[in-house]
């Protein structure tokens, strides 16, 4: 059985309400619904508009279930496909 930390690196973030902070000044840089995904970069919609985010540069709290978990987007700069191999 997969522990909970392979599951949110491994899983699928594309329909996940999601905010998005810096690693800077670790501020809110967006917040809304993750609609895409590259290997580098997230696409968030929030209010008809879509903001492209790049990974490595944020962390992200995303709902998994009932849990709010943060990620380090560095951790998820990888295809999704790639991401299930991780050892973790």
């Amino acid at each position: 059985m997969a522990t909970l930390k392979k599951y949110v690196v491994a899983g699928e973030y594309i329909g996940k309400k999601a905010a998005v902070f810096s690693k800077v000044d670790n501020k809110l840089s967006s917040q809304g619904n993750i609609v895409d995904e590259t290997k580098n970069t997230f696409v968030i919609k929030n209010n008809g508009k879509k903001r492209k985010i790049i990974k490595k540069d944020v962390f992200i709290v995303a709902d998994f279930g009932s849990k709010k978990i943060k990620v380090d987007g560095s951790l998820l700069a990888k295809r999704s496909e790639d991401r299930i191999k991780i050892k973790i």
